[in-house]
């Protein structure tokens, strides 16, 4: 969701409750793999918005300022990121909370650069997400 002026977005995701499962033949072709269950009743909400530099506040500050500053540096994106974590998943307490916080936090930036975000998920492959990045495609073609 974008504010009135579309320059901050707002994401809000679900925890989730995460089970591992073991294939002990390895008839699969690998050893691990899992699966998630949403737990809507306890969710991650940030609003992410471009600055000049990385800020964050709110609860998992430094983790939401780390998240952003590996996504930015990944895309060689300049400048920075204003992350504001309105409402946190607690630690450690085995919903996702660094994971939810992280997906929520790259869709932001994904979506505050101009960009979108798209799931393609296989039972027997697991889940990919793609970013395309249309403003940093044509940036990277002009002085190519």
């Amino acid at each position: 969701m974008r504010d009135a002026r579309g320059d901050t977005v707002t994401v809000e995701a679900p925890a989730r409750l995460h089970f591992g499962l073991l294939d002990l033949r390895g008839a699969l072709g690998r050893r691990f793999g899992g699966i998630g269950a949403p737990a809507p009743a306890i969710t991650v909400r940030v609003s992410v918005c471009l600055a000049n530099d990385i800020e964050a506040e709110g609860p998992d500050a430094d983790r939401a300022a780390e998240f952003v500053r590996r996504f930015l540096t990944h895309y060689s994106l300049g400048g920075g990121a204003r992350i504001r974590v309105e409402r946190a998943i607690p630690a450690h307490s085995g919903l996702g909370s660094g994971t939810q916080l992280g997906l929520s936090i790259a869709r932001g930036a994904v979506e505050a650069n101009g960009g979108h975000l798209s799931l393609f998920a296989s039972s027997e492959q697991g889940s990919t997400f793609r970013i395309a990045m249309p403003r940093l495609a044509m940036a990277r073609a002009r002085t190519a």
